[in-house]
């Protein structure tokens, strides 16, 4: 009963989260494809390679090193080769591959902002602490997840 009831909410909480992303996101300036935009976080966590990259956004590693090629001309990422093994590049994102990351995944602040001012204080303190609630959770964080 509990795996139904968890699959019922992990339902409702994927169709809010659409529903507030597509209210909410925020205007971007430079267009991006999905796979583009994923290769971003990917990289923005630290650490990447070309090959890492592609494992990560389930792609090979000619098409990611494509991927790549195409964020590096647009200035969203710097790649190097590393120096102990030259046939290795690493990924990183650049400032303003940050900003343009940020228009892709993120909401437009002053619009939630908005909708936020409309609830009373205990309301925002809910979201507020069930959103970090949920982050811990899907992070690997602290229980009860």
């Amino acid at each position: 009963m509990r795996s139904d009831t968890s699959t019922t909410l992990a339902r409702r909480l994927s169709d809010h989260h659409a529903a507030i992303y597509r209210h909410c996101h925020a205007p971007y300036t430079t267009p991006l494809s999905h796979q583009a935009v994923r290769a971003l976080q990917y990289a923005a966590e630290g650490g990447a390679t070309i090959r890492s990259l592609g494992q990560a956004i389930g792609c090979a590693t000619n098409t990611a090193s494509e991927i790549t090629r195409r964020l590096a001309d647009k200035g969203l990422i710097t790649k190097t080769r590393r120096s102990s093994d030259e046939r290795v590049v690493e990924v990183s994102v650049t400032s303003q591959g940050m900003v343009v990351l940020r228009e892709h995944t993120g909401l437009d602040e002053a619009r939630l902002a908005a909708c936020l001012a409309r609830l009373t204080q205990a309301e925002r303190d809910r979201i507020a602490e069930g959103m970090a609630l949920l982050l811990r959770c899907v992070t690997g964080g602290e229980p009860p997840c």
